[in-house]
């Protein structure tokens, strides 16, 4: 019994990553989250009100006008964001919305 303890402690732990449950199956973690790595920006959310308008990249809360790593913030839109980057528009997208609905029923119709 001392031997398998001994065994036990002596021998290195492998473990491996277990996949996160609560992922979307579409979901591929990276370094940065969810983003491409080679992209230097990564849109986390947007908030949209009557009176403004505020997008999160790379941690950072923006806004129209504002500057993040070097991109100029020209629109933010529900599910998307609009950079200006040396004359060049990129746009970051968010994970795309889907929307649940009740199946109709055949026989009801």
């Amino acid at each position: 019994m001392v031997l398998a303890a001994a065994l036990t402690i002596a021998l290195p732990a492998q473990s491996t990553a277990l996949p996160d449950p609560t992922q979307p199956p579409s979901y591929r973690a990276t370094r940065t989250g969810i983003t491409n790595e080679a992209s230097p920006w990564a849109l986390t959310s947007t908030l949209i009100t009557e009176d403004r308008r505020i997008a999160t990249i790379n941690g950072e809360r923006v806004q129209v006008g504002d500057t993040v790593r070097g991109a100029r913030v020209t629109e933010i839109a529900p599910t998307h964001v609009r950079l200006s980057v040396n004359g060049k528009q990129r746009v970051l997208r968010l994970v795309p919305r889907t929307v649940k609905r009740i199946a109709e029923d055949k026989d009801e119709r």
